[in-house]
């Protein structure tokens, strides 16, 4: 990204065996007329200067004679640039000279060794990932517990990219590792990571940074209030961009094929992101409006004055489904009978409508996980007209309904007689 007319700013991330691939990059970019200068928090600074050729060296340093190295270096024709975390930059005219290694073994033991902890901490941090994925999939709370909510859309979609990002990266890593010590042992070539490949990979990386900036925008900031839809479809638009910078560099020798691929992928992005605009338009994201009466409530069924500090109903809508939801948990007031003053009294449902078939089934499934400690048993029961009902008798009672465009969880102190499921089955259908 260029920032000025002498100014040139590159987000990379490299690890200890990529040294070779960077040292293709900055010559790459000398020739472009576009000198190193400093490397500030994984952002590579160029300034502009004459289109050069040279000869750049990533060295690995780790010993504590820095000063006696460098000169070292300088004294064989390297000119040093800076240090940055445990890599010394130096770089050349000359176009014969002294690698700055020229033991093979000492590198690829102490690339081997990072890339080893490198592995390690990928293990760790992937299975953590996945572990916590699993648990809430498996609780009820996980990708189709929220499938109306499109910022929780877009939180789990960013997972999953950067779990699958990490797992590729974290294969590719092993297998080198295991591959350059079979090939050090049998004194073949070593083949480091190249250029294309380490290009390919800064730009899954800087994908994963606007991720993180989305991710976090829309969980904590004010800006991202109500405004899921909006950040899914530029989600959407930015992992096309991706994926068409990523052909293109795979595809070089192919231009007019990569670049014809690119668009169609930018164009079907476009598509998908103004779709999902349009349906997310008059979406209403967890915002509770007291202004507004629920489209039932408890006072349907018991004679009883409602608070609004037990009262709690939302809606949302993405543009996969929508969903409603009503809770009431509190006490009888003191204005009905003596007998019933205290008393415990609740009423919950919840409404998920889609019309894609696999929605329903699966977040009827998740309905069931969520809900296991109600001790849900499949009935024949014609009075909901539903495609399939379970019944819990644990706790006052209560039904999970499968119709062909919606999924219905209704519990509650309430009496569950024909009357009072024909006007709890008509209001949520006609939702």
């Amino acid at each position: 990204m260029r920032i000025s007319k002498s100014k040139f700013v590159k987000l990379i991330s490299i690890k200890e065996h990529e040294c070779k691939a960077l040292e293709e990059y900055l010559e790459e970019k000398a020739l472009e007329g576009w000198m190193l200068e400093d490397i500030i928090c994984g952002f590579l600074i160029f300034k502009k200067n004459k289109p050069q050729k040279c000869k750049f060296a990533v060295d690995i340093f780790t010993d504590n004679n820095k000063d006696e190295y460098i000169e070292y270096c300088e004294a064989g024709g390297w000119k040093y640039l800076f240090q940055h975390d445990k890599f010394l930059i130096f770089y050349t005219e000359d176009k014969i000279i002294t690698p700055i290694q020229t033991d093979e073994e000492i590198v690829l033991k102490k690339v081997r060794k990072s890339i080893l902890r490198s592995l390690l901490y990928n293990i760790f941090l992937i299975g953590l990932m996945i572990s916590n994925l699993f648990t809430g999939e498996k609780n009820g709370y996980g990708f189709f517990s929220e499938i109306s909510d499109n910022g929780a859309l877009l939180v789990m979609a960013s997972l999953i990219i950067i779990i699958i990002g990490a797992v590729i990266d974290t294969v590719k890593d092993g297998l080198w590792y295991f591959k350059s010590n079979r090939a050090f042992k049998l004194n073949e070539n070593i083949n480091y990571p190249s250029l294309k490949s380490l290009k390919v990979k800064n730009v899954c990386f800087s994908m994963y940074m606007c991720i993180l900036g989305l991710m976090i925008i829309n969980l904590f900031g004010d800006i991202g209030s109500n405004k899921g839809h909006i950040f899914l479809a530029v989600f959407v638009v930015m992992c096309a961009v991706c994926i068409s910078r990523i052909i293109n560099i795979l595809l070089k020798k192919y231009k007019k094929a990569s670049k014809v691929l690119a668009v169609l992928i930018c164009v079907v992005a476009i598509f998908i992101s103004t779709n999902i605009i349009v349906s997310g338009r008059d979406m209403i994201n967890y915002v509770r409006n007291e202004s507004q009466t629920p489209i039932m409530s408890i006072s349907d069924f018991i004679d009883m004055k409602t608070k609004t500090e037990y009262l709690y109903f939302d809606s949302s809508k993405s543009f996969l489904a929508s969903s409603y939801t009503y809770s009431y948990e509190g006490y009888y007031s003191g204005t009905e009978a003596v007998d019933k003053v205290g008393s415990e009294v609740y009423f919950d449902y919840e409404i998920c409508k889609s019309k894609y078939k696999w929605i329903i089934d699966k977040t009827f499934e998740t309905y069931l996980k969520r809900y296991k400690h109600f001790e849900y048993e499949e009935v024949q029961d014609d009075n909901w007209g539903a495609l399939t009902v379970y019944k819990s008798d644990k706790l006052n009672g209560g039904y999970l309904l499968k119709y062909k465009d919606r999924v219905i969880s209704v519990t509650g102190s309430i009496d569950f007689s024909k009357k009072n499921i024909k006007l709890i089955k008509e209001k949520c259908i006609n939702w």
